[in-house]
């Protein structure tokens, strides 16, 4: 049997064999911290008003900008600010034509997942909970105002493709939910990735 100091020098032995088999193992470049900004189309979804509407503007250019951290290969957190951009609505009342708009932001956080279909394409989504908000212009009825502050469920999909190690282009659609209480929000939005 073994005496103590020979257990512990195999002991140790065994540690620093560990140990230098892991920093001799290549480092995931999918884990850790990383940042990307997107710039595409925003599409929001308005309310027919009580009043005769007789124009809409409804799509804008958005951007994001976020950051967010890979757990593992698969799961990660994520955060981020999103510029939806601008719409406007067109209506009569009995005083003559107004036009009523809004610009819309959103902060939002999400836990994400993604799955790697090989080791340059990988599928992405997103769930969490967005703060978003509308600010802008009402010259309508107050219940058909445009503008407020709502906290939705958001979620999106999207994909990657790797062109080194560290930069990845994406392709993602995000759905805010209800930036308002009458007003929802989506964007198709194409960006780039840089993993730190």
């Amino acid at each position: 049997m073994p005496s103590k100091k020979q257990l512990a020098l195999i002991s140790a032995t065994a540690l620093l064999l560990a140990a230098q088999a892991a920093q001799a193992a290549p480092q995931s470049d999918e884990l850790g911290a990383y940042g990307g900004l997107s710039v595409g189309r925003s599409s929001f979804s308005l309310p027919s008003p009580s009043v005769p509407v007789t124009g809409k503007d409804s799509r804008d250019t958005a951007y994001k900008l976020y950051g967010g951290y890979r757990l593992n290969e698969n799961f990660g957190l994520e955060a981020g600010y999103a510029r939806l951009g601008s719409f406007s609505e067109q209506a009569t009342l009995a005083t003559g034509a107004v036009t009523q708009e809004g610009k819309a932001s959103s902060f939002y956080a999400a836990a994400t997942a993604r799955h790697a279909l090989n080791e340059q394409f990988s599928l992405q989504g997103r769930l969490g909970v967005a703060r978003n908000k509308v600010s802008g212009t009402n010259l309508l009825p107050a219940g058909d105002s445009l503008q407020g502050s709502k906290t939705s469920l958001m979620w999106g999909v999207g994909a990657e493709y790797k062109l080194a190690k560290n930069l990845a282009l994406t392709a993602d659609y995000d759905n805010y939910g209800k930036v308002s209480s009458q007003v929802k929000a989506s964007t198709f939005m194409l960006g780039a990735r840089l993993s730190f």
